[in-house]
């Protein structure tokens, strides 16, 4: 039987410490990543807070007006989606509009068909008037 060579044998030592090392490398940062991922403490998600009937209902008007001039979009769509609600809700309010859909002077005519427009189209995307 024909013996290896002093360097072959070396090649061969150095060849299976090569693949040991990085099999154990590969073994380590599999732990390593096991036990950051085990270790990390999950992120609170946000809680979605909602406005109650009740708080709405305690809303005055003067607040509401200040709520409607706001400058942050979700306070305004918010205050607006309240007063198109009540308005839609209060039978003297409707037929305010509706009298002034019917004036002659065009510029009234137009407001009270925007407001129209409006109260309907807060309507259709509130949720309440599904549940």
């Amino acid at each position: 039987m024909p013996t290896m060579s002093p360097a072959t044998e070396n090649r061969i030592l150095l060849i299976g410490i090569g693949v040991t090392a990085v099999a154990s490398i590969g073994i380590l940062r599999h732990m390593l990543i096991h036990y950051r991922d085990t270790a990390k403490e999950p992120k609170p998600s946000a809680k979605t807070q909602f406005i109650t009937q009740k708080t709405e209902d305690a809303l005055k008007p003067g607040t509401l007006a200040k709520l409607i001039e706001s400058h942050n979009y979700l306070i305004f769509e918010t205050a607006t989606r309240i007063v198109c609600d009540r308005a839609l809700h209060d039978e003297t309010t409707i037929d305010a509009i509706l009298h002034e859909v019917t004036r002659p002077n065009h510029d009234r005519r137009e407001q009270g068909l925007r407001v129209l427009s409006m109260l309907c189209n807060k309507s259709e995307s509130s949720p309440k008037l599904f549940e």
